[in-house]
């Protein structure tokens, strides 16, 4: 069975149909992007739950495409950076003043940076359990500092 007359698809073949669907989707998306964005932001208002969750999965799906693309955004949005920075510090000043005692504490050489205690990697961040204690600190790498805060934050 074919389908309209000059297609040359064979709508039987999912193969052919599933590459027929995406190449109506495409030309759609590109002749109508404000009905696209318009029915986008439709579904996020209706599916608030659904977009961190969505948008963990793709990042832990291409997280390098993501890396790339906030560091982008940032060289492209200096002063926006600097903004979101300044506020962040606005918001959370016990947290500011418990990292800059211990970067302090280490210039002095109170405090020595130790290797991570999951992986034992030598490039190490202190993660503060306490705040209002900012000597003490779990020495982590990168990857697994910002697995605690995940796990902190659900």
């Amino acid at each position: 069975m074919r389908g309209k007359k000059g297609s040359g698809i064979d709508w039987t073949n999912p193969d052919e149909r599933k590459k027929a669907r995406a190449e109506y989707q495409r030309k759609y998306r590109k002749d109508h992007p404000d009905r696209v964005k318009e029915s986008q932001k439709k579904w996020k208002d209706k599916n608030p739950e659904n977009i961190r969750k969505n948008s963990k999965l793709y990042y832990q799906r291409h997280p390098e495409r993501c890396k790339q693309r906030s560091r982008e955004w940032c060289e492209n949005n200096r002063e926006q950076t600097v903004v979101l920075s300044r506020r962040w510090k606005q918001q959370n000043p016990e947290k500011v003043k418990a990292h800059n005692l211990l970067m302090y504490a280490i210039r002095k050489g109170d405090i020595v940076p130790q290797p991570c205690e999951v992986c034992h990697s030598t490039n190490a961040q202190g993660h503060h359990a306490d705040y209002h204690k900012p000597y003490e600190v779990i020495w982590l790498c990168p990857l697994h500092h910002k697995e605690i805060h995940q796990t902190e934050t659900i």
